[in-house]
């Protein structure tokens, strides 16, 4: 059993809730996210409200993405939302809360504050290993550059440092990691680790990039090292914008307004099979639109027989400019 699937073991119990019917026996549903994509109301704006990231906490799940709210428009900020995962075993219905119950502050949400500024922070991932890191990008400099803070093994915060180990003359935004059975969620084993995947639009247009982190003992100390390191573009890039990838165990979901779309950006997503990255796979016209869908993320979470995905759109029929939308996808990350 994987490590990601036996930290899921351990979470199950408080996503799905099992509803018993008193009167007479019902037929169950399998646990399943929904098939088609679903506005997640109760956190989005009238405002644009994308880029997200997921991070289990104890009691639940911490949202973080990127919004322009808290300037009204002016500049984006990266927020977060405590959410329960819940799944009715009557009804079949899949849906995501907001949860107030946990008053406690934790390292991931303290974070928020120091890396917030008049400037634009955007795409904030985040791990957990012996201490708690978040990547994000900011244009404080004038470009989008990748910055990090991360926590000691309690609770004291470092300052946001920028990353040393690329050469960010451009836009660098959307790092996350790979590594050979590592998971987003679930697995503190850095020695698994082996490269950092991101996009930059260095060449005239954004690119995937792949570079590689050999022996990565200490993953903070890897990151704070001002030695450069060498950034491959992957096979799958296009003449056109490839962007906002997100790496989670052997599948990568990106954005893209390659050729062949439904219009705009659509989400594409390849698997890392025999030593390479797959041919990108276009997610259908049930995920796509005419407008544009950006910065997919993914999640497994045991006992369900799909995978979630989350990302934004600006379609029709949302709260205005771009929102959150998830929905659940063929089960690929492992």
């Amino acid at each position: 059993m994987s490590v990601a699937r036996r930290f899921s073991v351990i979470v199950v119990g408080m996503v799905i809730l099992i509803y018993s019917c008193k009167d007479e026996p019902q037929e169950e549903f399998h646990p399943h996210f929904p098939d088609i994509p679903t506005n997640f109301e109760v956190v989005n704006s009238e405002y644009d409200d994308f880029n997200s990231n997921m991070q289990y906490l104890p009691l639940g799940w911490l949202l973080q993405f990127s919004s322009n709210r808290n300037s009204q428009g002016q500049h984006y900020d990266i927020v977060s939302e405590r959410v329960r995962l819940r799944f009715h075993m009557v009804t079949g219905i899949f849906t995501i809360e907001t949860d107030t119950s946990v008053s406690m502050w934790h390292n991931f949400e303290l974070m928020i504050d120091s890396v917030n500024s008049l400037h634009d922070e955007f795409g904030p991932c985040s791990y957990h290993f012996n201490r708690d890191l978040l990547f994000y990008s900011s244009d404080v400099n004038g470009a989008q550059d990748i910055y990090f803070i991360y926590s000691d093994e309690g609770t004291n915060l470092s300052s946001p440092q920028m990353l040393g180990i690329i050469d960010m003359n451009a836009n660098e935004l959307y790092p996350s990691f790979f590594g050979n059975d590592f998971y987003l969620y679930g697995s503190s084993d850095q020695n698994r680790i082996r490269s950092m995947i991101y996009c930059s639009d260095k060449d005239g247009q954004f690119d995937i990039y792949n570079v590689e982190l050999t022996q990565v003992s200490d993953i903070i100390s890897t990151l704070s090292s001002n030695e450069i390191h060498e950034s491959q573009k992957l096979n799958i890039n296009s003449a056109n914008d490839d962007k906002c990838p997100y790496v989670n165990g052997y599948l990568m979901v990106f954005a893209s307004n390659r050729l062949g779309g439904f219009g705009g950006y659509d989400l594409y997503y390849s698997r890392y099979e025999y030593g390479n990255w797959s041919e990108p796979t276009n997610f259908g016209d049930i995920i796509n639109t005419e407008y544009d869908e950006y910065r997919p993320i993914t999640i497994s979470i045991w006992g369900f027989d799909n995978n979630l995905m989350i990302f934004s759109s600006n379609r029709v029929g949302g709260k205005g400019g771009f929102d959150l939308y998830y929905v659940g996808i063929e089960s690929m990350i492992e």
